[in-house]
């Protein structure tokens, strides 16, 4: 289910957005659920405690909170939310970039351009859904690209996701990861890990060396494979 967030302190204003949004979501039978906010701070508690947000609409003028200040908050912790700042002035656009806004809707705005933004949107998130995991361990939870991930390592029931030189845990199967991950490029080489082909730097013996240069060792069974996939 996509996460929407709308946060504007003119409920006249947030609850249009929503509404307009509602209209969109049945029109194409689409699995979202929306949030309504009245300020930043509120928003921000509750993705604290764990409520990811896919896509956030934000208003830049708040009485009791900023707008682009709420969102430089929340980029301290999330990259990969679509911010949408609502506004009645174009004067925080180039602010914008530094947060990674994804569009501004001026107002007052029509319900199409609410409507083109937020389905263009809606299909970009369904091109990185496919090309990212997330992770939910002990209250905390990481939404990983697949595309930074080095390895996945198994050891006592746990995976370990290596990506650089930080690690995320949680309970879980490697032969399920494999059978999830393995059409985006990742190859089981030994019973205990799966690895990123494109993070792969050099293959020493029997022995896969990555680009942060860590060593991932290749199974007997898997190391002729391994091999071939580079033409060797």
């Amino acid at each position: 289910m996509i996460q929407v967030a709308v946060c504007d302190d003119q409920k006249l204003f947030s609850f249009s957005v929503k509404s307009i949004l509602d209209k969109v979501i049945d029109k194409y039978h689409m699995d979202v659920d929306v949030h309504v906010y009245s300020c930043g701070t509120r928003m921000l508690e509750d993705f604290e405690k764990g409520l990811f947000f896919d896509i956030i609409f934000l208003d830049i003028f708040m009485g009791t909170s900023n707008g682009y200040e709420v969102a430089q908050k929340l980029r301290e912790t999330n990259r990969s939310s679509k911010i949408v700042f609502l506004t009645s002035t174009k004067d925080y656009v180039f602010e914008g970039y530094n947060v990674d806004a994804s569009g501004y809707l001026l107002k007052p705005y029509q319900e199409e351009e609410l409507e083109s933004i937020f389905m263009k949107l809606v299909k970009s998130l369904k091109v990185a859904v496919s090309k990212t995991m997330v992770i939910d361990y002990k209250g905390t939870i990481t939404k990983l690209e697949l595309s930074d991930i080095e390895f996945f390592e198994s050891r006592d029931h746990m995976v370990i996701v290596h990506v650089g030189n930080e690690t995320y845990s949680f309970y879980g199967k490697i032969n399920v990861l494999d059978q999830e991950y393995s059409k985006y490029d990742f190859f089981r080489c030994h019973r205990s890990y799966l690895i990123n082909i494109f993070k792969i730097d050099k293959i020493i013996g029997n022995d896969i060396v990555t680009k942060s240069n860590k060593r991932v060792p290749v199974s007997r069974s898997q190391i002729k494979k391994l091999k071939e996939l580079f033409n060797m």
